[in-house]
């Protein structure tokens, strides 16, 4: 696997870990500046689903590119009649 693959692999890994942790912070922010806890059970169900909703699309369109990459690195495998190198070599 090319050095510039891996790299971008653990740059979009860190880009979806790192979208998250700032959905979180905002969200969690918004939550307490929201005075959510003391709102009905109901509106609190509801802030949560749309919580998890969000992170839900910001995971998947993360994975997503990493599917991509992966993707490529199978095509670019592929191309090179899949030679890894010879154990011991």
């Amino acid at each position: 696997m090319a050095p510039s693959l891996v790299a971008q692999l653990r740059r979009q890994l860190n880009e979806m870990i790192g979208a998250v942790i700032v959905l979180d912070g905002v969200v969690i922010a918004i939550y307490y500046g929201m005075h959510v806890p003391d709102k009905p059970y109901k509106q609190q169900e509801l802030f949560v689903g749309v919580w998890t909703v969000l992170t839900l699309l910001v995971v998947a369109s993360g994975m997503g590119r990493i599917r991509a990459t992966r993707a490529r690195i199978r095509q670019a495998r592929a191309g090179d009649g899949g030679a890894r190198g010879a154990p011991g070599a």
